[in-house]
């Protein structure tokens, strides 16, 4: 199979999101991150590496929502005191905006425990 490269590839995503505290009881800086507007999410980047336990970032298409209550769309894992990154190469699309939180339990019970320390998440949407 050959190998080749495109010297001026189109851009995926326009907007990098970058929220510092992710964590679902810390909505000081909001849980939607992308307005309450449609788009693409093609990448999430988990940065877990100040944490001995694994984290969960839930995501749902929605203006808000509310940790232990709102069901996620997608759960992704990052292990202890590393960083995980997933990409959606074909994009996802969503209506409502993106709302986020981070959480040590996988379940969506209302005893939803945040991480002890801060975890940062880098999302690349359109």
């Amino acid at each position: 199979m050959a190998v080749y490269k495109l010297l001026n590839p189109t851009a995926l995503a326009s907007t990098l999101v970058f929220d510092g505290n992710a964590n679902g009881s810390d909505d000081s800086d909001g849980d939607n991150v992308t307005s309450a507007t449609s788009g693409s999410l093609y990448m999430m980047q988990i940065d877990n590496t100040l944490n001995s336990s694994a984290v969960y970032l839930k995501i749902v298409d929605a203006s808000s929502a509310s940790p232990g209550s709102t069901v996620p769309h997608f759960v992704l894992y990052a292990p202890a005191a590393q960083t995980a990154t997933y990409a959606l190469p074909p994009g996802h699309e969503y209506s409502s905006g993106v709302s986020i939180w981070c959480t040590t339990t996988l379940s969506n019970s209302s005893g939803q425990t945040d991480p002890p320390y801060t975890v940062e998440v880098r999302i690349m949407a359109s």
